[in-house]
């Protein structure tokens, strides 16, 4: 008799900080990637079952588990009952389960945000799985890169052992099995022609064996295969132009994702990858990024408060100095009166995208309408960056009145030199040239020209911070010093723990006066009294002088020593 293919299977997880390993607190929460599972053979006739969200709690030894009957924020038994991923079949694929940690601080420790949101799997089996030994996937239909590469690994250790032990009888089974891994891995085959959309997978060549071009779900060139496969073979200093071979010739353009965003692999009209693609990938390497001669540049990002010079300072200038770095060993992304929504669009953290698509002609420039428009260009400086692989610069409308952005006057692409026309799919993204700087130690300070939108302002930089790309990722969060800015300086605190930096604080104080030799005067004494940056330090409402830019700079070289980072 058919029986329900729909199956549950127990998930087990244990948390501890430290080496001394001290117990995770707080809550996991799982969530499902679709929303109803369709169950035609269920015993008692056909139904649809919705996964629901399961909050896991951790008990006193830091494991995962079902909450206590009666008291859901108690943990009862360890572990948590989850549906099986693979019981779709061909009518669906593989979905995954989003795991979703909120733990609590651990002995003054901050713990908030230090495990990521991660997907996997939940296959079909006996006994249960532990998600420690569970390879991480992207949340989207379908295996991700890292788990369909290591399927195949797998396949085709066998095919070779199989070759060793016992010649071609069992090479034959090894074989099949490499042909259902690749299966299973939703690998597609394709050739390198403007448009073709490709899934979260990559290419298999004329062997049958992987090759490294392989996209994630949001159409990126993984780490892994960056850092273990190219980055070896680049060196340390290198770029290369390579011409597309192997493949019918390939038109200006490129790859499009499940998600119909422009993937990392673009080509020029010759079929070179473009320059600023190579640099972006170099940056991720941990490459050195060209231009600058340090192996560790350090990056400041932010708007005026970091930008902008007053009394001849600003304080990145300040902290180069107070570091014994060299002229170029600094690079100051800050620029007036940007946004966190801007900032982030120019990190290339979350690009600006042209919604529509259309051509970018042989020679000058487009008119394009960005989401969130009148935001993302409010004193939006030039843009050097790419679009579908055109080098050029995104610049606000030059009869857009200053400080009045408006729908009237749209954003203009100019290509750098002329070339041949070349379509544009529908939100492709704007790659600037600031992301070759992901790799590098970066200073944040973001939001001071939308803090009335403190979820924004926490959002945009969590996706800067997550968008560094470093082996040993180096960063600190500034908090903003004025305004309504107190709501999204305790998100900073509560997010970022020890990379978070309190300027505000340390400028609020009798000692940063004394520090900078100064004497206060009663009107600093009372803003001191009501926590506001004191007058000796600010050359209007919103902004520092000379002497609260070096202050400032000094106060964040003296952190980055001590951590240790230079």
């Amino acid at each position: 008799m058919a029986t329900s293919r729909l199956s549950t299977r127990r998930v087990e997880w244990r948390v501890q900080v430290g080496t001394s390993n001290k117990p995770g607190q707080g809550l996991v929460i799982f969530e499902a990637s679709v929303s109803y599972i369709p169950d035609p053979l269920a015993a008692g006739g056909p139904r649809t079952a919705i996964p629901e969200p399961v909050a896991a709690v951790l008990d006193a030894s830091g494991y995962a588990c079902t909450p206590a009957a009666g008291d859901p924020s108690a943990p009862g038994e360890r572990g948590v009952a989850l549906f099986t991923t693979d019981s779709l079949g061909e009518d669906g694929g593989d979905w995954t389960w989003t795991a979703r940690p909120q733990l609590r601080s651990v002995n003054g420790v901050q713990m908030a945000g230090a495990v990521p949101a991660f997907s996997f799997t939940v296959p079909t089996g006996t006994g249960s799985l532990d998600l420690a030994e569970v390879q991480k996937v992207p949340a989207s239909p379908g295996l991700g890169t890292e788990q369909a590469v290591a399927l195949v690994a797998r396949a085709e250790k066998a095919l070779r052992d199989a070759v060793g032990m016992v010649g071609d009888t069992l090479a034959g089974a090894a074989e099949e099995a490499v042909g259902t891994a690749l299966a299973d891995a939703r690998i597609v085959r394709g050739t390198a022609t403007g448009g073709t959309t490709v899934a979260a997978g990559g290419f298999i060549g004329d062997n049958d064996r992987m090759t490294d071009l392989v996209f994630d779900a949001n159409g990126e060139v993984p780490d892994f295969i960056l850092l273990d496969k190219w980055g070896r073979r680049l060196g340390t200093d290198q770029a290369v132009k390579g011409a597309v071979t192997g493949y019918t010739s390939a038109a200006a353009g490129g790859f499009v994702g499940d998600n119909d965003r422009l993937t990392e692999l673009v080509f020029d009209a010759q079929g070179n990858v473009p320059d600023s693609s190579l640099q972006r990938w170099a940056a991720r390497m941990n490459l050195r990024p060209a231009g600058l001669t340090s192996t560790l540049p350090i990056v400041t990002v932010g708007d005026s408060q970091t930008g902008a010079t007053y009394d001849g300072v600003t304080w990145p200038e300040i902290m180069r100095t107070a570091l014994g770095l060299g002229p170029t060993e600094v690079k100051n992304c800050g620029y007036p009166g940007e946004t966190s929504v801007a900032i982030a669009a120019k990190m290339g953290a979350v690009p600006a995208v042209w919604p529509v698509g259309g051509t970018v002609p042989a020679s000058g420039y487009v008119e394009v309408l960005l989401k969130e428009h009148t935001d993302l260009m409010l004193w939006w400086g030039a843009m050097p960056c790419t679009l579908a692989g055109v080098p050029g610069v995104l610049s606000r409308h030059p009869s857009q009145p200053g400080g009045s952005p408006s729908l009237d006057y749209p954003a203009r692409f100019t290509r750098t030199a002329p070339g041949a026309a070349v379509k544009v799919p529908p939100n492709a993204p704007f790659i600037p040239e600031n992301v070759m700087y992901r790799g590098c130690m970066t200073i944040v300070m973001v939001g001071r020209n939308n803090t009335q939108n403190t979820e924004r302002v926490l959002a945009d930089t969590r996706a800067i911070v997550d968008n560094l790309t470093a082996l040993d990722r180096k960063y600190l969060v500034l908090s903003q010093i004025n305004g309504n800015a107190s709501p999204i300086n305790a998100g900073y605190a509560g997010d970022y723990g020890l990379r978070y930096l309190d300027v505000r604080s340390y400028l609020q104080s009798l000692q940063a006066i004394a520090d900078a030799g100064l004497t206060p005067t009663q009107a600093d004494r009372d803003a001191i009294a009501s926590r506001a940056v004191p007058p000796c330090f600010l050359n209007d409402a919103v902004h520092m002088n000379g002497a609260g830019l070096t202050r400032q700079g000094h106060f964040v070289a003296q952190h980055i020593i001590g951590k240790g980072w230079l």
